[in-house]
């Protein structure tokens, strides 16, 4: 008899484990709407699955243990359960989708259709790009569709949030903002504030998959304004699906300012394509850039840049690891002067390394580290030979949610510069403090 009632046990333990979504073995997952178990067999696999939890929280046990406190109404603790899930790169969207689900059944409707629209609106690192994922995006713009519905039958007009901004704001002091100068002088640093910010319209209604982005950048130092940078760029961008593959082809304008003079107009073409599987995604990138001069002080910079960057990304639960390759080509008009050339046309190798992990829910920290060889092919008349530079980059971010879509982050950033000239070898230490924000 002992050894039946086991069975028994074991056999509704593996029911209500076939009804759950596990990420680990199909990848496929059953909505909660789909798991039917009737009550008394809720209340045995919830006694087993709270002992299960107490010595196993892998994102399985939470799952499961989250549809079964939904079953039976149990909303503040499978809203708990599911909100752990939410790092979780293979559990994030179903997550999402189940919050929304405790929410509308918790009476709040608001939030029910808040988390709906961050399924479908928000591109979250996270987000898989498996047919598990395009199915719980299709069955969230069904509740959608439900959820915006007013008394007369007509969909309501925020269903679909056409507007998106970001921002971000720092402060901070780079001790060597200017380098040495040719005579032998020495470094000069300044304190300094930035400010960006990007308006995205998205143009679904037109064109599926368009959009145009509005954006400003603004570099401001305290004391050497001759090195302040600003730059507006517009773009339009058309993006395109297939499977696990996502492509992007980009028309955009530019145009900067350098100190108190205007700099430079440019006209940019950009394609990506990324595959991604599971974990892993795969991107090529190609950006041709045509620059032209705005002022009669920067004409040897106008000119042609092209650059191809081959990237790899792992994203696991709390890791996510990129690393890249980018090759660039400069044909610029260069600048001669009594018969000797100064070349602004370098080619560079770049190699770049990032890794980001997320030390809590609202801690995140992030290392990237950079290295960059410049080739300059003619005689540089102030050294005497012909210039090569290798440039490492190093940067350290912490940041800290501050609320759901604000984050508060400090960057410290070291860099140091080789050069076969003496006069361009450099160090820096960049320290600045900042807040971003999206809505």
């Amino acid at each position: 008899m002992f050894i039946l009632k086991k069975l028994i046990s074991l056999c509704i333990l593996l029911t209500i484990t076939g009804f759950s979504f596990s990420a680990l073995a199909e990848k496929k997952p059953v909505v909660i709407s789909d798991v039917e178990i009737n009550n008394a067999t809720l209340q045995q696999s919830l006694s087993q699955y709270q002992k299960l939890y107490s010595n196993n929280r892998s994102p399985r046990v939470i799952y499961n243990l989250g549809v079964i406190c939904y079953k039976l109404k149990k909303y503040p603790q499978a809203k708990k359960l599911f909100l752990k899930l939410l790092p979780v790169e293979s559990y994030h969207l179903i997550a999402k989708y189940n919050l929304a689900l405790v929410a509308y059944k918790a009476g709040d409707k608001v939030q029910a259709i808040d988390w709906f629209r961050k399924i479908n609106d928000h591109a979250h690192s996270h987000q898989s790009s498996d047919d598990s994922s395009e199915k719980i995006k299709m069955l969230a713009r069904l509740q959608l569709n439900k959820l915006t519905v007013d008394g007369t039958g007509q969909k309501s007009p925020q269903l679909k949030n056409h507007l998106s901004t970001y921002f971000f704001t720092y402060y901070g002091y780079d001790d060597s903002v200017t380098g040495l100068d040719p005579t032998g002088n020495g470094y000069n640093g300044d304190e300094f504030a930035k400010v960006y910010g990007l308006l995205t319209f998205k143009l679904d209604q037109l064109i599926d998959g368009f959009e145009t982005r509005l954006s400003y950048y603004l570099k401001d130092y305290v004391s050497l304004h001759e090195y302040d940078f600003s730059q507006t760029a517009l773009n339009l961008t058309k993006y395109f699906k297939q499977s696990h593959w996502r492509h992007y082809l980009r028309l955009g304008f530019k145009t900067s300012t350098y100190g108190a003079l205007d700099y430079q107009s440019d006209t940019e073409l950009d394609m990506q394509t990324r595959f991604k599987r599971a974990s892993h995604q795969y991107t090529v990138r190609y950006r041709y850039d045509d620059l032209s001069s705005r002022d009669i002080l920067f004409e040897q910079y106008q000119g042609k840049q092209q650059r191809l960057t081959f990237s790899y990304q792992q994203i696991l639960a709390l890791h996510s690891l990129s690393m890249g390759l980018e090759l660039e080509d400069n044909e610029r008009l260069n600048l001669a002067s009594a018969g000797v050339i100064y070349n602004y046309s370098p080619s560079r190798q770049k190699i770049q390394l990032k890794w980001q992990y997320r030390l809590a829910t609202d801690w995140q920290t992030q290392l990237d580290y950079e290295f960059r060889d410049s080739h300059y092919d003619n005689l540089n008349p102030v050294g005497g030979q012909i210039r090569d530079d290798a440039l490492e980059s190093s940067r350290l971010r912490l940041k800290y949610r501050l609320q759901k879509n604000y984050w508060l982050m400090t960057d410290f950033r070291y860099l140091h510069n080789q050069s076969s000239i003496v006069i361009y070898n450099y160090s820096r230490n960049i320290l600045s403090l900042g807040l971003s924000a999206t809505f």
